[in-house]
């Protein structure tokens, strides 16, 4: 089923890392739980929960944050990482 959405969302894919993506997929499409996710790809609970929620917030900002007015594609930061201000 395509509703036209799809040439939206391939930008924004394009800015996840590719586990970013396999989370994405193995999680929302796959239907698999964090921790069979995990060893599907050989890391940690929290590994996998982490990428989730990064690439969720990049898609986050390239879809609900435009309509807002307020366009921010930016990559999400690993926690332990800071912008420089």
């Amino acid at each position: 089923m395509n509703n036209g959405r799809s040439g939206h969302i391939a930008p924004l894919l394009a800015l996840l890392s590719d586990t970013q993506r396999e989370v994405l997929r193995l999680r929302l499409v796959a239907c698999l739980t964090v921790e069979e996710t995990a060893a599907m790809l050989g890391a940690t609970a929290e590994e996998v929960r982490t990428a989730q929620n990064q690439a969720l917030y990049v898609l986050h900002q390239g879809v609900i944050a435009p309509r807002r007015g307020a366009l921010r594609l930016v990559p999400a930061l690993p926690p332990e990482t800071k912008p420089d201000e």
